[in-house]
């Protein structure tokens, strides 16, 4: 089966979604509470992703995405959601793909500057609720 990446794809310009992330906050749980902001994720971004496990491999494809942040929240413009803990960023996401179902979680350490830009895995898994298969992407990103 051929992997049909959401970064990969501009059709599907991002990800994040569905899948909400614990640990910012307190609930009673044993996570942390997540850190203030330390940057400012808002704005178009130039992503460029590279899925390191697809069948056969397809390289790198590079996009936009606009990302919006509100406090410690996160929305990109495919309405997907996350969070911003301190430098680091959490998204998460679940769509349709090749008659099945993948769930990708995101983490990306932002750097400030000019351009400012981040980096950062993403491991995903693919279900049709008969077979399934998991693997990875690397993530690089900049917004002046």
């Amino acid at each position: 089966m051929k992997r049909v990446h959401l970064f990969l794809v501009p059709v599907f310009l991002l990800l994040f979604g569905a899948v909400l992330l614990a640990g910012c906050g307190s609930d009673g749980d044993s996570a942390p509470p997540c850190a203030a902001p330390t940057v400012d994720v808002n704005g178009t971004w130039t992503v460029t992703g590279t899925d390191n496990c697809a069948d056969p491999a397809s390289g790198s494809s590079t996009f936009s995405v606009y990302l919006v942040q509100n406090g410690n929240s996160v929305t990109d413009s495919t309405g997907g959601s996350g969070s911003v803990c301190g430098n680091v960023v959490t998204l998460s996401d679940s769509y349709p793909e090749d008659n099945g179902t993948t769930t990708e979680t995101i983490t990306l350490t932002v750097t400030s500057g000019t351009p400012m830009t981040f980096s950062g895995t993403g491991a995903w898994t693919w279900t049709n609720g008969t077979s399934s298969c998991s693997g990875s992407d690397t993530y690089t990103g900049s917004k002046y």
